[in-house]
């Protein structure tokens, strides 16, 4: 009994793991484009603005979590206007860009602040956990 409540507890907790974030290996190497690919949203603020925060979002079209994680970072994006650039990496059309990263698991998101500030996260976030890392990058 004791042995099948450790199974079912191992289980349960893996399952949790793998519903917030996807682990990927490239296959194959493969080459960045000339031009960064990815998609972005928002634009970069001007000199005299306050601190801006650049989102990269590594994701997959495979992993679930990146596509719950997509209209949250939208909705963000919106709501911060130009204080904030979205830039999507997919680890699958771009490796290297990932690897530079340090990128082993989807969705992870690297924050970095327009003052020197960096915050990584891995896994599927909120808009309040997005949000409140935000707000404190800009400080």
């Amino acid at each position: 009994m004791n042995t099948l409540m450790k199974r079912s507890a191992a289980a349960i907790a893996a399952a949790l793991i793998i519903g917030t974030s996807c682990n990927h290996k490239a296959e194959k190497a493969q080459t960045l484009p000339d031009t960064m690919a990815a998609a972005t949203t928002g634009t970069a603020a001007s000199a005299t603005a306050a601190a801006t925060v650049e989102i990269t979002d590594f994701y997959a079209t495979w992993c679930g979590p990146c596509r719950q994680q997509a209209p949250i970072l939208d909705a963000i994006a919106k709501k911060y206007g130009d204080r904030v650039k979205l830039v999507r990496v997919d680890i699958d059309q771009e490796p290297q860009k990932a690897g530079e990263y340090g990128v082993t698991a989807v969705p992870t998101l690297v924050l970095k602040s327009s003052n020197g500030k960096t915050e990584h996260t891995v896994g599927l976030q909120s808009q309040e956990d997005i949000e409140m890392i935000i707000n404190e990058l800009m400080r």
